[in-house]
């Protein structure tokens, strides 16, 4: 009982295989923003790790000190949960999760929010300043989208950029709230075509473009 907080506040949350994590964190008066907890499975979700309780703060802790920025954001995908900095992400493995080990730090591949990264069937994909990049979860490789094909500078991604996907059309789509008007900016990826296109029309107007798609 000692181990939950009533004052737990957290920024950034994600859910995979039946357990809910959170980072970014701040009780007792403290921000821990490289720490991430997580709470017990669900009873069906197939889980035999033995965790009781809603996010006691030492049992189901892991702590990744950086000097890469706090956590920005969390997604999961195929017991890989994604660890978003400002200025890296970092890939750890959570298969067991009583056990994680951090598989890959990608440094330039942070994001400055969860606006910036979505689900496609084909892995998780986001977006920053630099570009835009996928995980390939056949593969489990990271790759860029957007390095030899589009320069940083006329790609022109920054804090306010968002990204969503399409199903239908099996396309990403980036645009940006505070560059709604600009021509040519806002961007679209096929997974189909593996080409990128950018168009004036139908624009995400700023007052819209809050969180996500």
């Amino acid at each position: 009982p000692e181990e939950i907080k009533d004052d737990l506040l957290w920024k950034t949350s994600t859910v995979g295989n039946g357990i809910a994590f959170i980072a970014n964190l701040k009780y007792d008066g403290r921000e821990y923003p490289d720490t991430t907890l997580y709470t017990a499975a669900g009873k069906d979700s197939g889980s035999v790790y033995p965790m009781w309780g809603t996010f006691p703060i030492d049992s189901n802790r892991i702590d990744i000190p950086s000097a890469t920025g706090e956590i920005t954001a969390l997604k999961w995908d195929s017991d890989i949960l994604f660890q978003f900095r400002e200025h890296a992400m970092y890939m750890v493995n959570i298969e067991d999760v009583t056990s994680p080990r951090v598989e890959g730090v990608y440094q330039g591949m942070g994001v400055f929010g969860q606006y910036a990264i979505t689900d496609t069937p084909y892995g998780i994909a986001w977006v920053n300043a630099n570009g835009a990049y996928q995980y390939n979860v056949e593969e489990k490789k990271v790759r860029s989208l957007t390095i030899g094909r589009l320069d940083s500078e006329d790609f022109g991604a920054d804090i306010n950029s968002k990204i969503g996907y399409d199903d239908r059309a099996k396309m990403l789509i980036i645009t940006n709230s505070t560059k709604y008007d600009t021509a040519g900016y806002h961007y679209a990826y096929s997974f189909i075509t593996d080409a990128w296109c950018t168009w004036n029309a139908n624009k995400a107007h700023a007052a819209f473009v809050k969180t996500n798609f």
